[in-house]
């Protein structure tokens, strides 16, 4: 079964890139579903909109929606997996930080009842004390975000002792997996590329060498310059967006001489290290110093016709770092009346057409 289901996944994105590209409007049922669960988060990281009081960022606007809920309440969770699970899509946990969710153990025991698999992103602050019921609950991938060594990753995060926490939390994780002889969940390690971080990739992947996780994503910073929010805001003044990532980060001092000889010695560290995406030189110039566009591999954004994003009011939105519309609501709607309504249909003829996709990762696939 598991090896069918991977066979039309594939089938799956492949049909949906052909339909992107031929501009058909409508999509299969998505393999992957991205679902927000809480506004919960105990830390404040510099390179992270939800840590402060910026109610124009499109992360803040598309994870809160629009009610004063804190959470999505489990039974709205459930009643989506009973309407996805015949064809066993993939189910991406993420928050604020999905380890403060009240039930998110219980969440995870659903999917894994209706064999669908989890993943969950986590900032790790909770792992140590819950590593036992995850595995239990059936997680199949976690991923855990560490931005640099020990005084790096704290200054980041703003919580001193924070990196050790993480560290031991993973190593307790490890522990366990090999005390019940399983392999899953599958490990990685997320670092994501800031200028408060760009000179310190080496030496964190050396400082983990010890940790046996399966992957090491490095990942290149996501954010919408003021300038990238200016140029979109006056080509579609109906689809209005804010700055993302830039109140407390500027992409811009990123020495990219620097950043180019840590990624390309990289290269050559070991199969299990993945840089997403991968640029040239010129490219990582571009990137971080200007607003303009410079790769375009598709004429569409594909992940609108293979990505379900959910956020904690129920919306389905486009992505997370998309310009906040809603769709509809999973409260109110069987999904799949959302998914292909005519909203969400004249909202895929628009994808990457948008200034503020220029510096999402999505942009590039």
């Amino acid at each position: 079964m598991k090896k069918f289901l991977k066979y039309m996944r594939k089938i799956n994105q492949i049909t949906s890139s052909v339909f992107c590209k031929l501009k058909f409007r409508y999509a299969f049922p998505p393999n992957f579903f991205y679902i927000a669960v809480t506004k919960s988060c105990s830390l404040k990281c510099k390179m992270c909109d939800w840590g402060g009081d910026f109610p124009e960022s499109p992360f803040t606007q598309n994870l809160g929606g629009v009610d004063n809920n804190k959470e999505l309440h489990l039974e709205v969770i459930v009643k989506l997996f009973d309407e996805i699970s015949w064809y066993r899509p993939s189910v991406n946990i993420i928050g604020a930080e999905p380890l403060e969710y009240s039930k998110i153990i219980e969440l995870i025991d659903e999917a894994t009842l209706r064999g669908m698999e989890t993943s969950i992103t986590t900032n790790g602050v909770l792992l140590n004390e819950m590593s036992d019921d995850l595995i239990f609950a059936g997680l199949k991938n976690i991923n855990i975000s560490i931005n640099g060594t020990q005084e790096v990753h704290d200054k980041i995060c703003g919580e001193k002792g924070l990196y050790n926490k993480v560290v031991d939390g993973i190593k307790n994780l490890e522990h366990l997996m090999k005390k019940y002889k399983t392999n899953e969940p599958i490990i990685n390690i997320v670092f994501t590329i800031s200028n408060h971080n760009y000179w310190n990739i080496l030496d964190t992947v050396h400082a983990l060498r010890d940790l046996n996780y399966n992957n090491i994503l490095i990942n290149h910073f996501t954010f919408i310059s003021k300038e990238l929010a200016s140029m979109h805001n006056e080509k579609f003044p109906n689809i209005k967006v804010g700055p993302k990532a830039v109140y407390h980060s500027d992409p811009k001092k990123v020495c990219i001489d620097v950043l180019f000889s840590q990624l390309e010695k990289l290269k050559k560290y070991n199969h299990r290290i993945h840089i997403r995406p991968v640029l040239n030189k010129n490219e990582l110039e571009k990137y971080y110093k200007t607003d303009e566009p410079f790769i375009q591999r598709n004429s569409k954004c594909i992940c609108l016709w293979t990505e379900a994003n959910i956020n904690v009011s129920g919306d389905v939105i486009a992505k997370f770092y998309c310009p906040y519309i809603s769709f509809g609501n999973i409260k109110e709607k069987n999904f799949f009346l959302i998914w292909n309504a005519s909203k969400f249909r004249d909202f895929r003829k628009l994808g990457k057409k948008f200034p503020v996709c220029y510096r999402c990762p999505s942009y590039f696939t």
